[in-house]
């Protein structure tokens, strides 16, 4: 059977990193994972708070997450961004295996200072942004 890069899937997501853990059985026997957590979608009538994902991760990465957590670089929870290969697991389940990870820096938006609040330097939308005015200011926007 050929096999080609068309064969591994890949995703890259932004996610609330609870923690991360290792374990080592014996040499042969060892692996980690990354807890990401997100609000319940309702869903699933069992589940009360976040869901929890778990993403596993090479044992070594573990020790690079380690040595920025030490570090004071990250802590936890942070807001990670995650490269992960998608793999079938167990009963045609995915299974998230990363094969990178950084703490998230949103991209800054490209917005004019004009369509920019002075004063709570919120992002002025729609019709009010038109007139100049916040999104809730109690005035009636008329037509010009």
């Amino acid at each position: 059977m050929q096999t080609n890069d068309l064969e591994t899937i890949t995703t890259t997501f932004v996610g609330q990193v609870e923690s991360a853990t290792k374990y080592e059985i014996d040499a042969e026997n060892k692996g980690a994972a990354l807890w990401v957590t997100k609000p319940t979608t309702g869903r699933n009538p069992n589940v009360i708070g976040r869901e929890i994902i778990k993403v596993r991760m090479p044992h070594d990465m573990f020790a690079k997450l380690k040595a920025e957590h030490d570090a004071g670089d990250i802590h936890f929870p942070q807001l990670m961004e995650i490269k992960a290969e998608v793999d079938m697991g167990g009963g045609n389940r995915a299974n998230l295996t990363a094969i990178s990870i950084r703490k998230h820096i949103p991209e800054p938006l490209d917005i004019p200072t004009d369509k920019i609040d002075k004063t709570t330097g919120e992002v002025l939308t729609g019709a009010a942004m038109a007139n100049g005015l916040k999104p809730d200011a109690k005035t009636d926007i008329k037509p010009k």
